[in-house]
């Protein structure tokens, strides 16, 4: 990929905390299998205590292992999950996290840390504001115009 769907996004806020405008839609240009596809969630609001599920990235044959989770707060702006583990966080930026109610994307995580009782947070752009971009006109920019050299 060495495109983006017109501009990305900025790093959000965090007074108030809002993340849907932390983004980049890098759109690809040949044929993907509809095996890995995932589809967004197109629900207004998540639930609190909604289960999901981290693809965590590892060794394994598919490429990743699947990490349980709880939704602990959804907003217009963000969605905070706990992890059923501790998780060591190392590029899991724009990973997605699927709900076990629906099976789609609810959300792309943003960040994340370890609380004090040793669990596993992250916070996540809404889907909401990715299907609005993605569903409106854009040019396609080369990246390095977008993100720097």
């Amino acid at each position: 990929m060495n495109g983006s769907w017109g501009h990305p996004g900025n790093a959000a806020t965090t007074e108030p905390l809002d993340l849907r405008s932390d983004y980049l839609i890098m759109p690809i240009d040949k044929e993907v299998s509809s095996a890995i596809i995932l589809e967004l969630d197109d629900r207004a609001q998540i639930k609190a205590r909604e289960r999901v599920w981290l693809p965590n990235k590892d060794e394994s044959a598919l490429g990743y292992t699947n990490v349980g989770g709880v939704v602990d707060e959804a907003q217009e702006g963000y969605i905070a999950i706990i992890l059923d583990r501790p998780l060591r966080l190392v590029s899991q930026s724009g990973s997605p996290v699927i709900s076990q109610v629906t099976g789609k994307v609810i959300g792309l995580v943003s960040r994340g840390g370890t609380l004090d009782d040793g669990k596993t947070a992250l916070v996540l752009t809404p889907v909401s504001e990715i299907r609005r971009v993605i569903t409106q006109k854009q040019d396609v920019l080369p990246l390095q115009e977008v993100v720097g050299k």
